[in-house]
């Protein structure tokens, strides 16, 4: 959010006819790195779970049930 609003705020000068192009490329360069870390943490989340789903419920697990269900009937 600090570095959306750093972004807008830049603009707003930007309009004025008031910019600093090096303060305008730090602002998007700082959103970039914040955006590419919060996909990166998304990634890890989603690879925890995906090993930890793994670790509880294996395929072949619950293979053998379906089989199972099925010769039961």
């Amino acid at each position: 959010p600090l570095v959306d609003r750093q972004i807008s705020e830049t603009r707003t000068l930007l309009d004025l006819g008031e910019i600093d192009v090096l303060v305008l490329r730090e602002a998007l360069r700082a959103s970039l790195e914040a955006k590419l870390d919060i996909l990166d943490a998304t990634l890890a989340r989603a690879q925890a779970a995906n090993t930890l789903e793994q670790m509880l419920a294996p395929r072949w697990v619950a293979a053998s049930k379906a089989d199972r269900a099925e010769e039961s009937e």
